[in-house]
């Protein structure tokens, strides 16, 4: 059974998102425009892997897919759970 990521660490990921989504979810434009955005979805594959949340072998599309992706689906089950 896989072990269960800290909050804290989740926050520390979802905070670095939130910073940055303008960059990471905006509409790019330019080849530069994506550069930057592959740029700063590394950053946070950086700091997930500093934290131990995901192995030395997954790249940048990992933690937009399936990091995000998983807890941004569970987030919003649970809000039309709430209504």
């Amino acid at each position: 059974m896989p072990k269960k990521t800290p909050l804290s660490h989740k926050l520390a990921i979802l905070s670095m998102i939130k910073d940055k989504k303008d960059i990471l979810f905006g509409k790019f434009k330019t080849d530069l425009e994506n550069q930057t955005k592959v740029k700063e979805w590394e950053c946070i594959l950086v700091k997930a892997k500093s934290l131990e949340m995901v192995g030395s072998g997954k790249d940048w599309k990992y933690i937009r897919d399936n990091l995000f992706g998983i807890w941004k689906s569970r987030a919003m089950v649970h809000c039309l759970l709430m209504l």
